[in-house]
């Protein structure tokens, strides 16, 4: 979320820019294991599940 604590470290540390404020947290950016395409795979996967 923009101006939480995690958004700040990431912009300081070069993974985001400020103007970034929607962010999937993959691999693209350092900031997970999973790619942004596994990430939404995953994430279609336990809505069908409901």
């Amino acid at each position: 979320m923009v101006g939480s604590t995690l958004w700040k470290n990431a912009v300081d540390e070069g993974k985001i820019k400020e103007d970034e404020y929607v962010v999937i947290a993959g691999g693209e950016y350092n900031l997970g294991w999973f790619t942004q395409k596994e990430l939404i795979s995953y994430c279609r996967l336990a809505q069908l599940s409901i």
